[in-house]
């Protein structure tokens, strides 16, 4: 051999060009894997808000489309996303009209780029507290000898009590 003459390296252990790099002595392979969506679940609906919680295989951001018809366009829908890189994700949906049925999907895009999309979920809001006492009408009193008989209407599903005694003071 002569003097600084590269080594002679025999065939059987030449690689082949593109395997090794001199960055690091070799390559990586490019990420073209989307991420793994799990674990979708609407939590704290109320009249009219929601959050939806998912978990992912790898770091990536968070989206959530939603609207109330479905299939759910997502060119159309409303849509709330992070873009922070997580694998736990929670997205808050507000806003929200009471007793309505929202649809949504929840979107993952990981560092490559590479973006994962679940199947339709859904969840219904709750309704609006009623605060309102139900108002009284059309009451009536048919007496009898030893019983009376007693109605009376509301303008909303109710139930019923009535007081009674033998004197003005009850």
């Amino acid at each position: 051999l002569k003097k600084n003459a590269p080594p002679v390296v025999p065939p059987c252990q030449v690689l082949p060009p593109g395997i090794l790099k001199k960055v690091s002595g070799a390559t990586s392979t490019p990420d073209t894997i989307a991420p793994v969506i799990s674990g979708i679940a609407a939590q704290n609906v109320s009249m009219n808000s929601a959050t939806i919680v998912w978990a992912t295989n790898e770091l990536a951001t968070s989206k959530v489309y939603y609207g109330t018809s479905t299939p759910l366009n997502l060119g159309t829908a409303s849509m709330v996303m992070d873009n922070t890189l997580v694998t736990s994700h929670s997205i808050g949906l507000s806003g929200l009209v009471a007793t309505t049925t929202y649809y949504y999907v929840v979107e993952s895009r990981d560092s490559a780029g590479n973006t994962a999309s679940s199947a339709e979920g859904s969840f219904t809001t709750t309704a609006q507290a009623d605060v309102t006492a139900p108002s009284i009408s059309s009451h009536s009193v048919v007496p009898a000898t030893s019983s009376a008989v007693i109605s009376w209407v509301t303008n909303e599903a109710a139930d019923s009590q009535i007081f009674y005694g033998t004197s003005t003071a009850y």
